[in-house]
């Protein structure tokens, strides 16, 4: 794996572990206390479409937006840095992990069960 693609994936982690923290704390807030996406708008001075198309995914978020949606429901997140070799490790195989070039592959999971992972193909810049 080169450089460029393992730090893709790295940031591609981390961005999808900040939406998912910061989307459960709005489903939270909005099963507590009732918040719609209109207040949340109102809340930081933006439109609710703006809202639901940062709600979509986390593909354009940044610090900001992390900021103005908690800010919106009166919470902030708590960082803490986990080096890798500290980190529990996954038991879910993934593709990115198991699948050599050219060819698609059966790993054995945990559980005994076979998962079937696909041929990845290279893109070109």
């Amino acid at each position: 794996m080169s450089y460029e693609y393992e730090a893709a994936l790295f940031a591609e982690r981390n961005k999808n572990r900040v939406f998912e923290t910061v989307l459960e704390a709005l489903e939270a807030a909005a099963a507590k206390d009732g918040i719609t996406k209109k207040q949340l708008a109102e809340k930081i001075g933006r439109k609710p479409s703006q809202i639901s198309r940062w709600l979509s995914g986390p593909s354009n978020w940044t610090l900001d937006t992390v900021s103005d949606l908690l800010y919106a429901i009166e919470a902030e997140m708590d960082y803490e840095v986990v080096h890798h070799v500290d980190r529990n490790k996954s038991n879910v195989f993934h593709a990115v992990a198991y699948s050599g070039p050219g060819t698609a592959e059966t790993v054995v999971t945990d559980s005994g069960s076979n998962a079937f992972i696909p041929e990845l193909k290279k893109v070109s810049k």
